[in-house]
Formats: structure tokens, sequence, C-alpha cells
């Protein structure tokens, strides 16, 4: 592991010293930003003639006796198959766009595609909650009022584990594996926790699909350490061609928390070094 760098926290109190020690320690998310897809999925399930262009149903699901909660989970299916064919079509046939994905320009695009051997399974049947409307605070009918348990957004991999183990009965490999739909998130600054970039991984760079999310490999290169170089047109490695691997982490810290204990008042994450060092 490396080092603590000051850097950040140096730049932030000069260059905006409003901001230093100004925000609480945060250790949960509200998910509040899950919103705006819940309201769209509700017209879906309301609305029989929702989204415009879409076929029209006789009725709609709701008045169908469909679950909400099942419409949910097959959304959640649907993107996840587009995501896969997006990342196929949109990075597998691009040379540049294969580098991000950590493969040489040798390798050919069946080692890059994504393939399902089966169609992601579906099963219905889910009821959905009912909601206490004494304590609702919003006009909407998919609305959580009992309590909910949410994970430390600052935990460590080993909480993190622990959290989906005590929660959905995940096993490490799984939980570890769900980590890469983090790299969908498109490479905007996540304002909660003061960083530049949502998660490692890659974007679309041009196309209809320009700036979206793919299925990055990313993540996994660096926890195997086995990752190449990046170079302006080529990927770099050894001199037989193989990853140089070695990546190691150091610990960025920022300013933003009202954090006295600390000399660095945090937050502080894990990054990863360049490969060969």
């Amino acid at each position: 592991m490396g080092y603590v760098s000051p850097q950040n926290i140096g730049d932030i109190r000069r260059k905006k010293p409003h901001l230093y020690r100004a925000y609480p320690i945060t250790r949960k998310t509200s998910n509040n930003k899950l919103q705006l897809a819940a309201r769209s999925l509700e017209l879906i399930f309301t609305v029989p003639n929702w989204p415009p262009g879409a076929g029209v149903l006789t009725t709609s699901l709701k008045e169908s006796g469909k679950s909400r909660a099942d419409l949910w989970q097959f959304a959640g299916n649907v993107a996840l198959e587009k995501a896969i064919n997006r990342t196929n079509t949109a990075i597998c046939k691009d040379l540049q766009s294969r580098k991000g994905l950590q493969l040489s320009p040798s390798d050919d695009a069946d080692k890059c595609e994504i393939k399902l051997n089966r169609p992601i399974p579906f099963r219905s049947g889910r009821i959905d909650c009912v909601p206490d409307e004494s304590v609702k605070w919003t006009p909407y009918p998919f609305e959580a009022t009992k309590t909910e348990k949410h994970s430390n957004t600052f935990g460590t991999g080993t909480q993190v584990v622990k959290d989906l183990k005590e929660d959905f009965d995940f096993t490490a490999q799984e939980t570890i594996s769900l980590m890469s739909l983090h790299g969908l998130a498109r490479h905007v600054p996540n304002f909660e926790q003061f960083t530049k970039y949502k998660w490692i991984g890659g974007v679309i760079q041009k196309g209809p699909d320009a700036k979206k999310g793919i299925l990055h490999r990313l993540y996994y290169k660096i926890l195997n350490g086995k990752r190449y170089r990046m170079g302006y047109e080529y990927l770099n490695g050894d001199k037989n061609g193989n990853p140089v691997g070695g990546p190691g982490f150091w610990i960025d810290c920022k300013g933003h928390w009202n954090n006295t204990d600390r000399k660095f008042p945090g937050p502080c994450h894990f990054r990863p070094t360049q490969p060969g060092n």
C-alpha cells in the first residue's frame, strides 16, 4: 500500500477554503436518486400506452394484476441485457475502445464479447410492500415507510461482503461479481463522495450511445494485478506482450468532512497506482 496524499487537501484549502471541513461525516446514503427511475417505472406500471411509441396494452400492468416488484425485477433484467449488447456492439468492434477494456490489438473480438449462454432467468409472483399512509411524506405509492438498512458508503471491502451476506446471503464471489455494475455509471463527478468520477471504468466514446457506461473489466484487472500500461495508441506490456502487473494502492484523502480528530479530515479512498509501480 502507498501513502496518504495531502495534495487535495492543500488544493481545497487554497482554492475553496469555504468547503474545508464544511460537511458532516457521512456513513450512509439515502438512495433518493433512484426515485427518478422508480417514477418512470410507475408510469409503465399504471399507464397502458406508456412510454410514447411503445405498444398499447388493453389494460395497465397494475389493473391486470401484475406486481410492481415483478416489473422492477424485469426492468433490471432488460437493463442488463441492454448493457451487454451495448458493450459488445459499441466497444468490442473498435480497437481504441477495446484498449480501455485492457485488450491488446492482437486479441480478437471474441475475447471481448460477453456471451449469454442462456436467457437471464425471470420468475413472477413477487408481492408489493404496502406503505404506512400515516408516516408517508411523498405522494408515491412505492414509497418504503419501514426503516431501511444502508451500508456504510465508506466501509471496507470486508464490511461490504459482510453486509451483503447478512442481507441477501451472497457469497464473497457473488458480491465481487456485482461490483462490475458500477462501471455503467457515467464519468461524471460523484458529489456525495467528493470524487472526480463515480467508478473505475470506461464510457463509449462515439456513436449513438456516446458517454454511456459499459460493463468494464478494469476493476477486476486491478484486483488481480494484471494490467497493461495505457499508451496513447496502444497498451504497453512487458517484452513478451504480457500485462506488466504490479498495481498497488495509495490513499487519497479529501478535506471536506468536519472531522477534527484527524490531520486529513476525509473522506479517504483507496486508489490504484499505475501498472508496473
